[in-house]
């Protein structure tokens, strides 16, 4: 059986971390299963949590100033698409 601390390899914030700091931060973690456009968070929201995507997709939305909007998909692998919408600028 794989070790907590086993989910977090290859992601890149945990990369420097040995497998008993890893095992420690993987200890204080919440499993949460998320739905389909299930909101996360939002802009202002205070900055106390971290989300680490084991698998899946997240879509992260941003109203710009001149009205666009600026989109990035993360995967479960730390890969980022950017979009650019209309008025938007990259994100």
């Amino acid at each position: 059986m794989k070790a907590a601390g086993a989910m977090l390899d290859g992601i890149g914030i945990f990369a420097d971390l040995g497998e008993e700091d890893r095992e420690a931060v993987a200890a204080l973690m919440e499993h949460r299963r998320c739905n389909r456009g299930e909101l996360l968070f939002r802009e202002g929201d205070p900055g106390d949590e971290l989300f680490v995507v084991l698998s899946g997709l997240v879509s992260i939305t941003v109203k710009s100033e001149d009205g666009g909007f600026l989109w990035r998909h993360v995967d479960h692998r730390g890969s980022a698409a950017k979009r650019h919408l209309p008025g938007g600028r990259e994100l």
